[in-house]
């Protein structure tokens, strides 16, 4: 059986932080919080054995799930989407959770920044890579019409390549209204650009499909 090394790495990734914690735990509080309001004010709390142990260990979790299920699309000749979507997870891990700990220690960081700018980035990788990814039922926009033909599929994955980049560097430039404490004009905005990113696609999947595409 051949070792997947993409696999153990990001899992190796993924688990990083506990090294961190650990080295912190004893000057972290005992609650750490866990999620931050638009205004990047912390809304919700865990216990710092859950944050410096679960956490990572989850992610690490939803990392081989994320891997296993993937994987066997494309073997040596996976779409970069796909190998991108292989090592988000551990990307993740290695960077809120150490952001946690060290917001917990009273560093500060703006995490009401830093997070939609990484959702912007996400969104533009993703982008980047979509008109080149091949039909799979695992990542893309998978949908009965683009599922069923290979051209709805191009076209498809193409405009939602446009809309995607073009969403990701929105809501990284928006992501900037947080730090003059514009928040809730950052909230229209992330939701405006998700919802059109979602429904554009699959609407513009619809119309080429009524088209006989």
């Amino acid at each position: 059986m051949k070792i997947d090394k993409t696999l153990i790495i990001t899992s190796v990734i993924c688990l990083l932080p506990i090294m961190l914690g650990v080295v912190l735990y004893d000057r972290l509080p005992d609650m750490i919080a866990v999620h931050f309001d638009f205004a990047g004010n912390p809304d919700n709390w865990a216990p710092k054995a859950l944050v410096v142990f679960g956490l990572p260990i989850f992610l690490c979790l939803i990392n081989i799930i994320c891997n296993v299920s993937t994987r066997k699309y494309g073997g040596e000749n996976q779409s970069m989407l796909v190998k991108f979507c292989r090592w988000l997870v551990a990307i993740i891990s290695i960077v809120i959770v150490p952001i946690m700990l060290f917001k917990a220690l009273g560093a500060d960081i703006p995490i009401q920044i830093i997070a939609p700018v990484l959702v912007g980035v996400v969104f533009v990788v993703i982008g980047n890579y979509s008109p080149k990814t091949k039909q799979n039922p695992v990542v893309g926009v998978r949908i009965p019409w683009t599922l069923e033909s290979e051209e709805n599929w191009r076209r498809t994955h193409r405009f939602a390549g446009y809309l995607w980049m073009i969403g990701g560097f929105v809501l990284i430039v928006a992501a900037f209204f947080m730090y003059y404490g514009f928040a809730y004009i950052w909230a229209a905005v992330f939701f405006g650009v998700i919802i059109s990113m979602i429904a554009a696609p699959i609407l513009y999947s619809y119309y080429l499909h009524k088209k006989g595409i």
